[in-house]
């Protein structure tokens, strides 16, 4: 993960990226990915099935029947 913020990237898209790991693991990267992305003024797309991780996002959207929705 951490050879995309050394690349400088002005998006960051983060594919499941705490699949597979438990809950202590997962939300110790989504801290560093949060924290890293607004350190470096940095936008960060991550796509998941972890409703756990939505506390980190300033906005989730969800698919639905093949439509993108934004959850309210």
């Amino acid at each position: 993960m951490l050879k995309h913020f050394i690349q400088n990237p002005s998006i960051i898209l983060a594919d499941e990226p705490t699949a597979s790991l438990d809950t202590d693991n997962a939300l110790e990267v989504m801290n560093i990915l949060q924290q890293q992305t607004q350190a470096l003024n940095k936008v960060c797309i991550v796509v998941t099935h972890d409703e756990r991780l939505k506390a980190y996002c300033d906005k989730v959207y969800y698919m639905h029947d093949g439509i993108l929705k934004l959850d309210k």
